[in-house]
């Protein structure tokens, strides 16, 4: 992979994560997360777990990095839904 076919899936993964910081962020500052479905979730979690298996086959680091951070921010939502907030 070229190096600015790497720096564009740096971006796009970068802006993909950024989406779920808002939510991590409000179940946190309003302590609800009552409305936050843990199937969503746990699919998700799959999701990213096939992409980084996927990015290290191909050698992309943007892959890897991106839906790692992505799983870890699903991780803490879940986290935060089932052992944090308490609704």
């Amino acid at each position: 992979m070229n190096m600015s076919t790497e720096l564009i899936g740096m971006v796009a993964g970068g802006v993909s994560t950024a989406a779920f910081l808002p939510q991590a962020l409000r179940i946190w500052m309003t302590k609800n997360a009552r409305d936050i479905s843990l199937l969503t979730y746990c699919i998700l979690g799959l999701g990213n777990v096939f992409w980084i298996i996927y990015g290290i086959e191909k050698s992309s680091l943007s892959l890897v990095f991106t839906n790692s951070f992505i799983l870890i921010t699903a991780l803490v939502i879940v986290y935060m839904k089932y052992f944090i907030i308490k609704d």
